[in-house]
């Protein structure tokens, strides 16, 4: 008696899920190198070495960011050398344009490394008039604070209006480290100045982090308490 033959089973393709969005500290990772590659190409044509860009906690450093002196990251595949770059998390908690500034100042940083040039002393904490000169020469203004030198910089009027036509996923810089493991900066929440009488540093904070006395961690770059801005 005959049988019957079995048909081949047909396999199903697999389902490819819909892609979702970046996370979030991927974004933000992302934005940040945007911004390095832009100020490489508008203010440095191009004569700015690749960096590593990080986001880590500040600890006891009075900083927005700052950059290693050697290459500490190596490319297993090729060999290649960078140098880091590392943003403060907690101080992420600014405006896009105060975070493309502090992009900048660093990237001052590793253009003097990069050449040779000696722009700091005090283990990186003063900042002599080699660095002035190569940050005023590439888009920054600069002015001196006590006891850092020549370290409090910001957009020169033409860097801004070039910041302003950049695009760049700005909204990615909504991120950052809460301070003494309160909550993250939250979408709508007011923002709170915190401000040094005695330099003008500001660091703006959310309700989500209210303080009625000192900024959570305590000091500005000159070393003095801040204080919550009427």
């Amino acid at each position: 008696m005959p049988t019957a033959t079995a048909k081949p089973r047909t396999r199903k393709p697999a389902s490819v899920p819909a892609p979702t969005p970046a996370p979030d500290t991927l974004r933000l990772l992302a934005a940040l190198h945007e911004l390095y590659a832009a100020t490489r190409e508008r203010w440095y044509a191009g004569d700015l070495p690749d960096v590593a860009i990080t986001v880590i906690p500040a600890g006891r450093r009075n900083a927005l960011g700052w950059c290693s002196r050697d290459e500490r990251w190596t490319n297993t595949a090729n060999g290649a050398s960078l140098r880091e770059l590392n943003l403060a998390a907690e101080h992420l908690n600014r405006t896009p344009e105060e975070i493309a500034a502090t992009v900048m100042h660093e990237a001052v940083h590793v253009w003097t490394q990069a050449n040779g040039i000696m722009d700091t002393s005090r283990n990186g904490k003063y900042h002599n008039a080699k660095f002035r000169d190569a940050a005023t020469a590439h888009g920054l203004t600069c002015e001196q604070m006590e006891g850092h030198g020549w370290a409090r910089t910001g957009l020169t009027d033409e860097a801004r209006a070039w910041l302003d036509a950049l695009e760049y996923d700005r909204e990615a810089l909504t991120l950052a480290r809460a301070t003494e493991g309160r909550a993250t900066r939250r979408q709508g929440s007011p923002f709170i100045v915190y401000t040094c009488q005695a330099c003008g540093f500001k660091v703006r904070a959310t309700s989500a982090d209210p303080q009625e006395g000192d900024y959570a961690d305590g000091l500005a770059h000159c070393g003095e308490a801040m204080r919550r801005q009427a």
